[in-house]
Parts: structure tokens; C-alpha cells; sequence
């Protein structure tokens, strides 16, 4: 794309030298204009190129794009919520209720006291609301209510890269018939769903495992996972084809697992700041570092938790001079190649004992060794990353300053 200045320079070049070509000349001023005007032009040239390209485009030129292969944004979507309202022989079917500027309206019961509200305007900034409702008519007898829960987070219309991924996932693998790139699709179009694994013949042939992540890529409620298997496969007609699943297939569909990781900081502060005064701060940092990893459970094989990543989010902070991070899991499993151990088990390796095989053979079912009789010090360990199960993303057990 050439500037005005170039174009006009080009112009002037043209023109022969024993005639005035200064600014303000008759020439001058003749080409000027015109050179404005194929500024103009050139300009909507380089943007009609970028328009003709899905990887370029604006947004409205890639929806157009989008739409060529039967795609659109998703929309955005209402937040349900579970709430408890006291005493619980008070009907507030159809009801509405408000919280911190959004509205509610009644639109489940689940039993008694326990009702369903669903956002009356959908995006996910109402995902947040959680405590007392007001009610926005008199409903006699009704002492108190409240929300306790997010069951289906609420979405904001998918936004220009999301589609463009999406566009460019449709032409690199065709979603037919059931295969995975179909149910990958069809689920990622449920309303709360943000990311999702398929794993065919889980449980034998015909059989298919859906793995699912929340919008806001937490771990979703039972209830979620059973309305999603509702419009997969329903439990009533399972494998006759009466959801979204193909005939013959059988799904099972379960919420992503998660990991509690306890963290074990050593901080060194200086400008006069101390555990307490980081704490809150320290806490974010790692939450915030867990829901990126979580963010992109669905492209990864398995998530790893990696203590130099928290380190160098740390020293970031003010006031912290220095940081050694060790993790740890509930369960402590750990890498084959590094040490196998079971609960009733161990496998000793050769090579690591020096023995021969005519001077020692161990068979497993010989060598049972009780917890109490194998006692490994997690300090003497320190590790340094945990590598998640595929199904699992990590959260905070405990945060603890040493």
C-alpha cells in the first residue's frame, strides 16, 4: 500500500524537470488531489485483502466467511443458578428475584426450597452473584432466599478469535457422523460447555466417554454433566439415537476432574513486607496461573503444574526479593521412569539395585510393603512439576508460607 506522499512523488516524477513542480505550482496543485484520491484507493485495496482472507478478516467479513461453511457465533447465553428459599412449603414458581443489578426468574423446582433461576439477560457477568435475593413482588410468607450455586454459567457471544479457530478446525477435519471431530463440535455448541475430550471405545465397541470443562474452565456440576447427557444420550433410550449421539452408540458423559495442589512457598521480602501482607496477593497469583492451565485443558494431553511458572509470577509481586516453590498432590503420583511405587506394591528395578536377576528375583505379589513400613519424606522429593491425570486440572489445596 502506497502512501499519499509516495503517489504524488511518483506523479511528480512524470512531469518534466524544466517545468515548476514546487509545492504551491500549477502542477503541483493539479496532482495533489488526484494523488489523495489513489491514497484513498490503495488504501481500500489493502483492506479489501484482508477482508478476502478468514485469517485476516474483521468480524463481520470472517461471520460471512463462517457462514459459508454453516457456521455462526455462538450466542450469548443465560446463567442458571440453584437457590434456597425459607421456609421451604413457600411456591415461587415463575417468581423474580434480584442481585447486585440482575434479574431472576423461577423456572425449575428441584424439591422442596430448592428451585432453578435462570438470568433474565444472558452473558457471564452475572456468574459471579452469589448470596441473598430480593424479590421484586411481595410473595407472602417468603422469609429469605439466596443463590448457592452456579449450575450453567452464562456466556457472552463468542467472540472474533474463538470463531476463527473454529472456522479453521471445520476445514482441517470434517465433523460427520459421529466421528470425534462431530461431537467435539455439537458439544462446544451446548450452551456453559468451554472445552471437551472424546475417547471412543472407553468401555468396549459402540461405547463413547465425554470429558467436559465449564465456560468459565471450572469443573461442572452433576447436574450439568446430566443435562448434557440428556441431549447426547439420553438415559431412557440410551444407543437408539435419540439425542444428538448417532444409533449404536452409547455415551457416557462426565465433568473434568480436579487436583488439589498444595503449594509450599519460601519468600524472601524486603521494602518492610512480610507473609501477611502478600498473602492475599500470593494466593491470586497461583489462582490465576491454574485457571490458564485450566483454560487449556482441552488442547493438552495432560496439564503440568510447573513450580518455576509460579516463581517467576511471584517475583513480579512488591516487595517479594526472592521465592522457592515445591508442589505436591493429595495423592503423590509419580513419573515411571523416576520411581514406581504402589500402595501394596514395589518394582525394583535391576539396574538401580545392582543386583542380578540369578542373585534376586522379586515377584510383585511377594513384596507387599504397608504404607507405615515405606516412608518417603515428601521435602526429600522436591518436585518441581506434577504432571496431571488427562482428565484432571489443577486447584488449590493449600498455600503455605515455610
Amino acid at each position: 500500500m502506497k502512501t499519499y506522499e509516495e503517489i504524488l512523488q511518483l506523479m511528480l516524477e512524470e512531469v518534466p524537470n524544466d517545468i515548476d513542480k514546487r509545492e504551491g505550482s500549477l502542477i503541483y496543485d493539479a496532482l495533489a488531489p488526484t494523488a489523495k484520491t489513489l491514497a484513498k484507493i490503495s488504501f481500500d485495496i489493502e483492506n479489501f485483502r484482508k477482508e478476502v482472507f478468514p485469517d485476516t478478516a474483521e468480524r463481520e467479513f470472517l461471520i460471512r466467511h463462517a457462514a459459508q461453511r454453516g457456521l455462526r457465533p455462538f450466542p450469548a447465553t443465560n446463567a442458571v443458578v440453584l437457590g434456597k428459599f425459607e421456609p421451604d412449603s413457600v411456591d415461587v414458581m415463575g417468581r423474580n428475584f434480584s442481585i447486585n443489578g440482575a434479574h431472576y426468574t423461577v423456572t425449575e423446582r428441584v424439591s422442596d426450597g430448592s428451585y432453578k433461576l435462570t438470568a433474565q439477560l444472558p452473558g457471564a457477568s452475572v456468574n459471579g452473584n452469589f448470596g441473598s435475593l430480593l424479590p421484586m413482588e411481595f410473595i407472602r410468607g417468603l422469609e429469605s432466599g439466596k443463590i448457592v450455586e452456579l449450575l450453567i454459567p452464562g456466556t457472552d457471544e463468542e467472540n472474533t478469535e474463538k470463531l476463527r479457530e473454529r472456522f479453521f478446525s471445520r476445514i482441517s477435519s470434517t465433523a460427520f457422523g459421529g466421528n470425534v471431530a462431530d461431537y467435539k463440535e455439537k458439544v462446544l455448541a451446548i450452551p456453559g460447555v468451554g472445552g471437551v475430550k472424546i475417547y471412543r471405545a472407553f468401555d468396549g465397541g459402540g461405547t463413547v466417554k465425554i470429558v467436559f470443562i465449564t465456560s468459565e474452565f471450572k469443573q461442572p456440576d452433576e447436574g450439568f454433566a446430566k443435562e448434557i447427557k440428556k441431549l447426547i444420550d439420553p438415559d431412557e433410550g440410551e444407543g437408539q439415537g435419540l439425542g444428538i449421539a448417532p444409533i449404536g452408540h452409547i455415551v457416557t458423559v462426565e465433568p473434568v476432574g480436579v487436583t488439589p495442589i498444595d503449594v509450599r512457598i519460601k519468600l524472601e521480602f524486603r521494602d518492610q513486607r512480610d507473609w501477611e501482607s502478600v498473602e492475599s496477593e500470593v494466593k491470586k497469583v497461583i489462582a490465576e496461573y491454574f485457571h490458564e492451565l485450566a483454560s487449556n485443558w482441552a488442547q493438552e494431553k495432560n496439564i503440568t503444574v510447573r513450580s518455576s511458572h509460579i516463581n517467576a509470577r511471584l517475583l513480579n509481586l512488591s516487595g517479594v526479593d526472592d521465592v522457592k516453590t515445591e508442589l505436591d498432590e493429595t495423592e503423590l503420583e509419580l513419573d515411571k521412569t523416576e520411581l514406581e511405587l504402589d500402595e501394596t506394591e514395589l518394582e525394583l528395578d535391576e539396574t538401580e539395585l545392582e543386583l542380578d536377576e540369578t542373585e534376586l528375583e522379586l515377584d510383585k505379589t511377594e513384596l507387599e510393603l504397608d504404607e507405615t513400613e515405606l516412608e518417603l519424606d515428601k521435602t526429600e522429593l522436591e518436585l518441581s512439576r506434577i504432571v496431571l491425570k488427562a482428565d484432571c486440572i489443577p486447584i488449590i489445596g493449600s498455600v503455605v508460607n515455610e
